[in-house]
């Protein structure tokens, strides 16, 4: 196959479908979603067959490219009314590439159209470092971000604050077939966010009136599936909707600033014993251990000499319970798949801090302490520290970490990679 994918992917021989995205309440048509086909008839036609055996050729960013160029020229073609919104789906490190040049010129006719880039929930746990950044490309094209397929990895639904995506995506068939406390807690927190934040939330894979009635029970607004209109040509006239999809103004992180630059800005700072923020750090941990819901938790402990037999008891069970955990510090050991852990180079300033962030879709909070560099007895140094339950603080505090974090030590499943560069 990777000799056909290559003639495909160098000769432009995908074509593009388009499934419409409704608003439930009048059916009424709001954007569509671009999907991506091979040659008609080839093995390749498949998206999932296309998709594999671009990854296998190494050639996956070539395709995503190919495809996403290949939707805006026929959209252009079609003159979409640009109240409407085109939905596509690129991989995070498809974004984190540029735009071949013989492709460009067709892929600037999406700046005109109000675009929402697609990225899959696997992706999330699997290589976050990946699909923070993607995120940023994304924002910065003034594009939206929609999460696709919420709820089918536990910790999804934490990492909605930090991702701060416009549009959720829920699977209703898969949604249905869960037990009824799981459903709740994933809608609960679905709701949660998209109250706080005015994300729209979209139900896929709608394919009979029953399907839709569930949409609306789970708060969606938007929906697709069968139900509404198989892929297909776009259609020879559109018109500006009544209720276009929203795009959220989203919150600036700032590029360099430690967890306590973004918390003091906004909180007095006082005094306190390393000893107390060690009971303050463990409080934190044991609320998101009594709570059922997935969270995040991103903690800096300094040195690995912190990482006690039982800090690091506690935060493998985290990790059991669903919970995604990175750890950093100085000299850390090698990272498995029970505990992420980044070793941070001496001199890092979040080496000097002791952070503890939690953010999960009902509880928040973050405990963000700098060194005063006081010598003496290792209980008794002091800090100057900050603790917040301030939903807001905390998400920033969060998403100010991850991206230091992951532009200096990328995060991986099971592990970081470990480039020091």
């Amino acid at each position: 196959m990777t000799d056909l994918v290559g003639h495909i992917i160098d000769e432009r021989l995908v074509h593009t479908v388009f499934q419409p995205l409704v608003h439930l309440t009048d059916g009424e048509v709001v954007g569509y979603e671009a999907l991506a086909r091979g040659p008609t008839g080839s093995p390749l036609e498949p998206p999932l067959a296309l998709q594999q055996a671009a990854t296998a050729a190494n050639r996956l960013a070539a395709l995503d490219w190919l495809c996403a160029a290949t939707a805006a020229r026929s959209v252009a073609q079609a003159r979409l009314h640009p109240s409407q919104t085109l939905f596509l789906n690129m991989e995070p490190t498809t974004l984190l590439t540029s735009c071949p040049e013989a492709l460009m010129r067709d892929f600037q006719r999406a700046d005109r159209l109000r675009v929402v880039v697609e990225l899959a929930e696997a992706s999330l746990t699997g290589d976050p470092s990946s699909v923070l950044e993607a995120v940023h490309a994304v924002r910065d094209q003034v594009w939206g971000i929609a999460l696709d397929g919420v709820g089918a990895q536990p910790a999804s639904t934490a990492f909605l604050p930090v991702l701060y995506p416009d549009v959720v995506k829920l699977d209703i068939p898969g949604l249905r077939a869960r037990n009824q406390s799981e459903l709740a807690r994933i809608e609960t927190a679905v709701r949660a966010y998209a109250e706080r934040t005015g994300a729209m939330i979209l139900a896929q894979r709608i394919e009979s009136g029953e399907d839709a009635a569930w949409a609306l029970a789970l708060g969606a607004t938007y929906g697709q599936g069968w139900h509404y209109g198989h892929p297909g040509e776009l259609p020879a006239e559109t018109r500006a909707p009544a209720a276009p999809f929203p795009l959220l103004r989203t919150p600036e992180t700032k590029v360099g600033a430690t967890p306590f630059d973004v918390v003091s800005e906004h909180r007095h700072s006082t005094a306190i014993d390393r000893r107390f923020l060690c009971e303050i750090s463990r409080l934190l941990e044991l609320e998101v251990l009594s709570s059922r819901d997935s969270c995040v938790l991103l903690a800096s402990i300094e040195r690995q000499e912190h990482l006690t037999a039982a800090v690091e008891a506690r935060y493998r069970l985290l990790g059991e319970r669903g919970v995604f955990t990175v750890v950093c510090g100085e000299g850390m050991g090698d990272s498995d798949p029970g505990l992420r852990t980044v070793t941070l180079r001496p001199g890092d300033p979040l080496a000097k801090e002791w952070d503890v962030v939690v953010v999960g879709p009902h509880y928040c909070g973050a405990l963000v302490a700098r060194d005063l560099g006081d010598l003496g007895p290792e209980g008794f140094r002091r800090y100057e520290y900050v603790l917040t339950h301030d939903w807001t603080l905390v998400v920033a505090a969060a998403r100010s970490m991850l991206r230091w974090v992951t532009q200096q030590h990328p995060v991986h499943a099971g592990g970081v990679d470990r480039r020091t560069a």
